[in-house]
């Protein structure tokens, strides 16, 4: 039996590809956490103003390429300012 590991969605609809919620992931390097687009896989800059537009690597530390990002868990996503109001 394989145990997947659970990803948290903003409540918001995705501003990009207005279709889904973003998914919240983080820098393994250093541990920002921001969105991902789940459709189109581009990942937002500021997970809180979706209009600075995308990077391909960390906006925290600018050393991790984000397609080493992985999911966020719900600690990660409430030590990083959000409540559970934000995310489902």
């Amino acid at each position: 039996m394989e145990i997947k590991k659970p990803t948290w969605q903003t409540k918001q609809i995705c501003p990009h590809c207005e279709q889904g919620n973003p998914t919240f992931c983080f820098c393994p390097r250093c541990g920002f956490v921001t969105l991902i687009c789940e459709e189109t896989g581009d990942m937002f800059k500021n997970p809180r103003n979706f209009t600075e537009g995308f990077t391909d690597r960390c906006p925290n530390c600018d050393q991790e390429e984000t397609t080493n990002f992985d999911t966020a868990d719900s600690d990660r996503i409430i030590n990083a300012g959000f409540t559970k109001q934000d995310y489902k």
